[in-house]
């Protein structure tokens, strides 16, 4: 899930749920090779009001193609 934007029916169910049962933490976990493309949903979230923590993974691939 790139954004709140739902195109599939998964995304429009995680869409749902993000926004409708107000959770108490969402983890969000970011590739960090390509962290500009999912910064996107990060910056939603947060508009949302929702409570995010953003794991980047692949961190060290992200390190070595610097």
């Amino acid at each position: 899930m790139y954004s709140l934007l739902s195109m599939t029916e998964e995304e429009r169910v995680a869409r749902s749920m993000l926004l409708e049962e107000c959770p108490e933490v969402v983890i969000q976990i970011a590739d960090a090779k390509n962290i500009e493309r999912m910064l996107h949903l990060t910056l939603q979230l947060i508009e949302a009001e929702l409570p995010v923590v953003l794991d980047l993974n692949l961190m060290d691939e992200a390190e070595e193609s610097e």
